[in-house]
């Protein structure tokens, strides 16, 4: 079995799971038998079927797509002293961030392994890595300024990551530096110093804080990563399945929406003795209730001071969308069905209820004052 993993940009997707999408016409994995494989996904967490502190798992699609997947087996083994690697930098970041990964210069090569089963490998020599792999019974940590547990641990993870980012200064201020601009004259050559640089994060410090929303193309940038080639591989299936899944709901939101609408509107009805105005009317406000919350729910969580999740605040004004427009689309032939069509009919059916841009734009997001004014109305009656 011959084995490459080589520069891959990786997308860290939990505590444990990171998205490891090789190239189709470069196969990470090769057999004497001509079987190819491509990378997809890695994973890194406690011990399953290896002896020692915990494992790392790639998982591979066959080139061909007529194999079964291939899983391949790294042992890891926590050592305090040793100098933090690859491994270490995948484990210290965050969830969402961004990194480039090149395995080949810490993995065995020609190493012993074993089969577990038909397309599950198993190396049997470690790799040495600092970070403690984390039990289930512990705290995940996300950002060394997040660390749950003692003291001890915290200042560990903080020199983990310290040294990852002088590791990363050294590199391009005694290899990639000196390549790039090397009698290029000029002066100004030791502003980008070893020394200097040192200096410069030194005295700023190094804030051990979560990321934030945005902020990977900082640091991707302080390890001389160009962010531009931050983005992950598109996954075809992902979007087929969400297209799917919306085509799903739709037709869900659609029948749920007018058997809801037409039985409402037959019990209105009977209460106001066959009388279409104020049916019309009550259907009218009754229908302004869910628009306004579906609005209102989307502005909450969009909102910087309120939930601020993104997910929530798309799914939310997706559904006000179908919504407003199922039901500007279907309750006329509802009210038809169910009131007998008239001219008089259909001359309230376009007063009172309105079209749909209207009560998209100005029915829903002003309910409480069209509510208070129906209500008023009542009262005065």
């Amino acid at each position: 079995m011959n084995y490459s993993y080589g520069n891959t940009l990786t997308i860290k997707s939990s505590p444990s799971e990171f998205e490891f999408h090789g190239k189709p016409n470069e196969p990470n994995v090769t057999f004497a038998n001509g079987k190819q494989y491509i990378s997809k996904k890695l994973y890194i967490h406690k011990p399953s079927i290896t002896g020692h502190n915990g494992e790392m798992c790639i998982e591979h699609t066959p080139a061909t797509n007529y194999d079964e997947p291939l899983l391949i087996y790294f042992p890891l083994q926590t050592d305090k002293s040793s100098k933090p690697n690859m491994i270490d930098r995948m484990l210290l970041a965050n969830p969402g961030e961004s990194l480039e990964v090149n395995l080949n210069t810490i993995l065995p090569q020609n190493g012993d392994f074993e089969y577990k089963g038909t397309n599950i490998a198993i190396f049997k020599t470690p790799i040495i890595i600092n970070t403690r792999i984390l039990k289930d019974d512990e705290p995940i940590v996300e950002g060394a300024g997040c660390v749950a547990g003692s003291q001890e641990e915290a200042i560990v993870k903080l020199q983990g990551q310290v040294k990852v980012l002088m590791d990363a200064v050294e590199k391009h201020t005694k290899t990639e530096y000196p390549t790039h601009h090397s009698g290029s004259g000029g002066g100004g050559g030791d502003e980008f110093s070893e020394e200097n640089l040192k200096n410069i994060l030194q005295g700023n410090g190094i804030k051990c804080t979560p990321l934030r929303d945005g902020n990977e193309k900082k640091s991707l940038r302080l390890i001389d990563i160009d962010p531009s080639n931050a983005k992950s591989k598109i996954d075809i299936s992902n979007p087929i399945a969400y297209t799917l899944a919306g085509i799903i709901l739709s037709g869900f939101f659609y029948f749920g929406i007018t058997s809801v609408y037409k039985r409402a509107l037959q019990s209105v009805l009977y209460a106001f003795n066959n009388d279409a105005k104020p049916t019309l009317e009550r259907m009218h406000i009754y229908e302004g209730i869910p628009g306004f919350l579906l609005l209102l729910l989307f502005v909450i969580f969009v909102a910087p001071s309120g939930f601020n999740s993104r997910d929530a605040a798309g799914i939310f004004v997706c559904a006000w969308i179908l919504y407003s427009i199922t039901l500007g689309m279907s309750r006329k032939s509802i009210i038809i069905d169910v009131m007998n069509d008239t001219y008089e009919l259909n001359d309230l059916i376009r007063t009172v209820m309105r079209s749909i841009t209207y009560n998209m734009f100005i029915f829903y997001p002003l309910f409480p004052l069209f509510a208070a004014g129906y209500a008023y109305k009542l009262y005065k009656k």
